[in-house]
């Protein structure tokens, strides 16, 4: 069970992240608390923590959840079935998640670069009063 506030808000920071990752459809889950819901991948609460590992950063927070997706499957092995003409196989899905959660790292770098230099003070002086 990974319950979360449902409807999702999309002006909290969970909510973006939420959205973000694609984690929007809830599941069929009796236990869920009221006015919460169930979610196939992430609870909120794992959603703040990663929020908070990441200094409330949201894209930085996206890549720190799909590298654990990522890692996740990596741990899984080499699994593959195969049944008549259908297979499955999760043995890429670890390279792939890595290079989402890299997409998101460099978007969120990418951002801070192009907000560095947005804090500037404009002091001004008066006559009489010194700074």
């Amino acid at each position: 069970m990974n319950p979360g506030a449902h409807p999702i808000d999309p002006t909290t920071p969970v909510g973006q992240l939420r959205y973000l990752l694609g984690d929007t459809e809830p599941t069929a889950d009796a236990t869920a608390p009221e006015g919460a819901k169930s979610y196939a991948i992430w609870s909120d609460a794992a959603l703040l923590a990663s929020l908070a590992i990441a200094d409330g950063n949201v894209l930085r927070a996206a890549g720190q959840l799909i590298s654990q997706l990522a890692v996740f499957y990596a741990q899984q092995g080499q699994l593959s079935v195969k049944a008549d003409d259908l297979g499955l196989s999760i043995s890429a899905r670890g390279s792939d998640l890595t290079a989402i959660a890299r997409s998101f790292f460099s978007e969120a770098l990418e951002r801070a670069k192009a907000t560095a230099d947005d804090f500037f003070v404009i002091a001004t002086r008066s006559p009489g009063f010194c700074l």
